[in-house]
């Protein structure tokens, strides 16, 4: 598909810059989804065709509904953006739309959800493809193998086995992995319950007021992962 040229955020209005503060600040979004929908308003006010001069003068009272359903069957029409792409751009103008409505900007904005139904567009589900076990093997292999043994382009072993296992042992996404931090590991404990079930927890001392001196307690190295929805998952690491 082609890349779309959009609005510069430099260039939008006031009250759009105060709507992505507001995703961050009260409904806690990710800067991954700020991202995500500060372009979406823009490629939808791409399609709308507004010339550059009105772009500072963009607002909620932009388009009533009939105006707005115009512009976004262009969208589909013209086929540009994917299926979530499209349906991730149209739940970013209900964001804004739902702000301005909030902060009481205007008494009424177009109705996105009843044009989302009309145009729905389905997203084709792809299941993960996963390694196989040789697969993994090999890839632990050649991430502690240097260059000078194999030729291979990797300049820090330690590294690229220690990536290897945040994400294949412990699951991380790719995104959170990169965003990862030495202050996400902390020591924590584990104290044996019946049926082998275990339970962590961050004060020891409060927590032996009532656990029978006879379980046995382990401490443990445990990295707190901020994953996607601003998310926190405790994951205990292996030795």
């Amino acid at each position: 598909m082609t890349y779309r040229r959009l609005p510069p955020e430099s260039e939008m209005p006031q009250v759009f810059g105060e709507w992505l503060n507001w995703l961050s600040l009260y409904e806690l979004r990710p800067p991954s989804t700020i991202k995500a929908y500060s372009q979406g308003v823009r490629r939808v006010i791409s399609f709308a065709e507004f010339p550059p001069s009105e772009f500072a003068e963009f607002g909620p009272n932009a388009w009533n509904q009939a105006s707005l359903t115009d512009t976004v069957r262009e969208m589909m029409v013209v086929g540009e953006i994917s299926a979530s792409t499209f349906n991730q751009s149209l739940a970013a103008l209900k964001s804004f739309f739902h702000y301005c409505r909030a902060d009481f900007l205007v008494d009424t904005v177009p109705d996105v959800y009843r044009i989302q139904q009309m145009s729905r567009v389905a997203v084709p589900r792809q299941e993960p493809e996963c390694y196989h076990l040789d697969q993994v093997r090999h890839l632990f292999k050649a991430a502690t193998e240097s260059d000078y043994e194999q030729g291979l382009r990797i300049h820090w072993p330690a590294r690229d086995l220690a990536m290897c296992g945040f994400l294949a042992v412990l699951g991380l996404r790719a995104s959170e992995l990169f965003g990862a931090d030495l202050a996400w590991i902390s020591p924590e404990y584990q104290v044996d319950q019946p049926f082998g079930l275990t339970r962590v927890n961050e004060s020891l001392g409060d927590y032996l007021d009532w656990v029978p001196r006879e379980r046995h307690v382990d401490w443990v190295d445990v990295i707190r992962v901020v994953g996607k929805g601003l998310c926190t998952r405790h994951l205990p690491m292996t030795p």
